[in-house]
């Protein structure tokens, strides 16, 4: 796995470097994941826990507006005491977002087999950079099994899960089947595993 899809909050950051060139650029990313990591689960005492967010050059204001929505709800981190501030210049943001295609994503990837038609977020940029599969976004993947809203609640979910890499969380583990179809947690890679593992859910504040 090349230095850049090892940077890439995924399944797969346990995997041996092919190479050493790109062995220190590993050890930052890897100590920048674990100070987030640590920062997110730090008892904060109830204060908020704010990360500053831009979105470069987007000038689709309905989608945009939409996202917000969904990061800006009482059910999604905002229940945990996190919130995310728009700010204009990037130089004052912790994370920034995009949207791209499946074309631009596999670019951005290096052509990795493991990451390819995937929303992704990306440690080895400052600001930590959310990449938004619009394909994805547009029509969800056919492993998304949800009977109503289904668009609506993949949205909701992948805008959840992608932050919540950005501000440090890792991948859950995917349920048992017999664990009788209880809500997906939102940082289970949904976009392959619901039913029959799980119900398919966009929320934190019922599961944390």
């Amino acid at each position: 796995m090349d230095y850049k899809s090892k940077y890439l909050m995924n399944n797969h950051m346990n995997h041996n470097l092919q190479s050493n060139i790109f062995y220190t650029k590993y050890i930052k990313y890897k100590k920048k994941y674990l100070e987030l990591k640590k920062k997110s689960n730090k008892q904060s005492g109830g204060s908020v826990k704010n990360f500053n967010v831009v979105f470069p050059n987007d000038k689709n204001r309905e989608r945009l507006n939409e996202l917000k929505k969904y990061l800006l709800d009482e059910r999604g981190w905002k229940s945990q005491g996190y919130d995310f501030i728009e700010v204009d210049d990037i130089k004052n943001a912790d994370i920034q977002v995009y949207f791209k295609s499946n074309e631009e994503l596999k670019k951005i990837v290096n052509y990795n087999k493991n990451l390819m038609n995937l929303s992704i977020t990306d440690y080895s940029t400052t600001p930590t950079t959310i990449y938004f599969n619009i394909e994805n976004w547009n029509n969800p993947p056919k492993e998304f099994k949800e009977k109503n809203n289904r668009l609506s609640t993949y949205r909701a979910y992948l805008v959840q899960h992608e932050f919540g890499h950005a501000i440090g969380f890792g991948h859950e583990k995917r349920p048992e089947k017999s664990e009788n179809m209880k809500s997906c947690p939102v940082m289970l890679q949904q976009s392959k595993y619901t039913e029959p593992y799980c119900l398919a859910n966009p929320w934190i504040k019922k599961l944390i």
